[in-house]
């Protein structure tokens, strides 16, 4: 039905795979929030992650997990894939 949800829920599983689209809004650092725990904000750069986790008929749990944290310049931001905890590459 109209106004379930549908459409948030294929966007969040879509970001956490990592599919690459122009209806996903807005950028990675506009996603995650400031903690405000006295320090200033360059002392404590914005991370984050989100895991999705997949369970098979058989009873296996496969984890996929997006990890998004500061890249090398200023306020750029990059994504860590992982697949069961272990690091692997974005392949389209």
């Amino acid at each position: 039905p109209n106004g379930s949800g549908k459409s948030n829920l294929m966007d969040a599983i879509s970001f956490v795979l990592g599919v690459r689209t122009a209806q996903l809004r807005g950028s990675l650092k506009e996603l995650l929030y400031v903690n405000s725990d006295g320090t200033s904000e360059a002392d404590r750069p914005r991370r984050g992650y989100v895991r999705l986790v997949y369970c098979t008929d058989d009873g296996e749990h496969i984890s996929f997990s997006r990890h998004i944290q500061p890249g090398s310049g200023t306020d750029t931001y990059q994504s860590v894939y992982r697949i069961n905890d272990r690091q692997v590459t974005f392949e389209a």
